[in-house]
């Protein structure tokens, strides 16, 4: 295995932002990392610092908007008393379960209110409980006073304690999607689209500034183009991507890093792939959405998947039955949702990243901008030594001989 697989205490390098503005894009991975302003990107293998990166505020903030599937109050409270301070108005959504949600946060809040800005109600901080399973994205966006958008991060970190402040290294990741392409202002429109506050009055104003003849129906009407974000049954694009994009007509296999994994998914990818002879790694590593011991059981023992086939699940039981001893009943490994294609060569052809885990709910869901995949630029940087190797390092189980191949 690589070294930087095995040595995650160690600072594995540098990137300069200017490099990446001369390559077209300013894109930065934020897991583990801390961000001084935007000259370098430092990537980090020890505990994440994923807090520093949502409260890196830019000078000329005047309102914030973070979309999340699970918001934490207590992070709430700490985000508003600590950080913000009545410098900006800042609205935040819970998109889709209440998990975190306490039942003083509306207190919270209003004390907040009443403490730093008196009556000034235009810079009042709100939560929006809309924990319908409308949208399980992760995302933050900041805006200046002409209601322009400054920042714009998405990834796999809810606006949680678990997830910013206490995750270990390798359990979350963010990306910096403010210049990408168009994409900032696509999750930002999806996102308010798909969370049903495109009529709420601050809200409103932010998205009809930046949001002028956006449809989340047409892609056409996207910034981002027709490829680069996958919002809906993303899993007809994973089984098809190999198939309709030249780059990938020799692609050897598919190595899934996700949250959850669900057994009958996995086993549907290997039925619609099996002429291709594609293979197919599954590192499951929060929790057992999605499993089924018995079928995962007799897919391993049957040689039609077990030759295309490795599944690694690392992370609490809970009260999941598992009798045949399928799950390493361990702490989360990772939250993340990567999606890395390579060659016989062993060389990275497409890699995807977002909210997705690669579940029935993750990628097999037809509403817009529930869930999202980034297909991920591989020109600007070296993801496969300095994300998905690293990854599967934090997982203790030894991977399959080709993933090791992988990433030597």
């Amino acid at each position: 295995m690589r070294k930087n697989i095995k040595k995650q205490g160690k600072i594995i390098g540098w990137i300069s932002a200017g490099l990446l503005a001369v390559l077209g894009l300013s894109l930065g991975l934020i897991f583990g990392l801390r961000v001084s302003g935007h000259d370098n990107v430092a990537f980090s293998a020890e505990k994440t610092k994923l807090w520093d990166m949502i409260t890196a505020t830019p000078a000329d903030t005047a309102h914030a908007v973070f979309i999340n599937g699970f918001v934490g109050t207590s992070i709430v409270e700490k985000y508003l008393m600590e950080n913000v301070k009545g410098k900006f108005s800042v609205d935040i959504i819970r998109s889709y379960k209440s998990t975190g949600h306490a039942p003083d946060e509306e207190e919270k809040v209003a004390k907040y209110n009443q403490q730093f800005l008196k009556g000034d109600v235009t810079k009042y901080a709100n939560v929006i409980d809309k924990a319908m399973e409308l949208s399980h994205m992760k995302s933050y966006f900041w805006f200046n006073d002409k209601k322009e958008m400054i920042r714009a991060l998405t990834g796999s970190g809810n606006f949680s304690n678990n997830a910013l402040l206490n995750a270990p290294s390798y359990k979350e990741v963010l990306y910096d999607v403010t210049n990408y392409e168009g994409i900032g202002r696509d999750l930002f429109c999806g996102g308010i689209n798909a969370t049903q506050q495109t009529k709420t009055t601050r809200l409103s104003q932010i998205y009809q500034a930046n949001c002028a003849g956006f449809d989340i129906d047409k892609k056409e009407t996207y910034q981002s183009g027709q490829n680069a974000i996958k919002v809906k049954s993303q899993f007809n694009d994973i089984v098809n991507l190999h198939q309709q994009n030249p780059k990938l007509k020799g692609a050897k296999g598919l190595l899934i890093l996700s949250g959850d994994g669900g057994t009958e998914v996995i086993k549907e990818y290997l039925d619609q792939t099996a002429a291709d002879n594609i293979n197919l790694d599954v590192f499951v590593g929060n929790s057992p959405v999605g499993f089924k011991p018995i079928l995962e059981k007799q897919m391993i023992a049957d040689e039609k998947y077990s030759n295309r086939l490795n599944i690694i699940r690392e992370h609490p039981r809970g009260s999941i039955e598992d009798d045949q001893g399928l799950i390493k009943n361990t702490t989360a490994k990772t939250h993340t949702k990567l999606y890395a294609w390579y060659n016989a060569q062993n060389e990275l052809l497409a890699f995807w990243s977002g909210s997705a885990n690669f579940t029935e709910n993750g990628v097999k869901n037809n509403q817009s901008f529930r869930e999202i995949l980034l297909e991920m630029p591989l020109k600007n940087l070296n993801w496969k030594d300095e994300l998905i190797c690293k990854v599967v390092g934090a997982f203790k189980t030894k991977p399959s001989q080709r993933i090791q191949e992988f990433c030597r």
